[in-house]
């Protein structure tokens, strides 16, 4: 469910659907389990390129980032999304959509960005 520009009920009910298992959009970030059993949030932004070989490590570094402020903001709006996050793990990847499905590209481990696929 995408809550970009949504009213705090709506925000409301699309987190209630990321406890619930589904994953979740705002402002280009998606949100989604995992596992089954929600022991870790994925947190994916997505390169703006169209083209994989124009994607860049600064790119990378500044969805990611950008991602950590956006799930700090909805932290701040959502008491629901706010105490599940300081209680989850969280794993912050970079994406590629490729027109037919997305991969990761990368992932910050331990503060530092670690290219999969290049």
């Amino acid at each position: 469910m995408d809550i970009t520009d949504s009213s705090t009920e709506r925000i409301e009910v699309g987190v209630q659907l990321l406890l619930e298992g589904n994953s979740l959009a705002l402002d280009g970030i998606v949100f989604c389990w995992n596992d089954p059993d929600h022991y870790e949030l994925l947190v994916l932004s997505y390169s703006d390129n169209a083209y994989l070989e124009n994607v860049r490590h600064d790119e990378a570094q500044e969805k990611i980032n950008r991602s950590k402020v956006v799930a700090q903001n909805l932290a701040q709006t959502s008491l629901s999304f706010g105490t599940m996050w300081q209680k989850t793990r969280r794993r912050f990847q970079f994406c590629f959509d490729n027109q037919t499905g997305s991969v990761v590209l990368a992932e910050e481990e331990h503060g530092q960005i670690i290219w999969k696929k290049r």
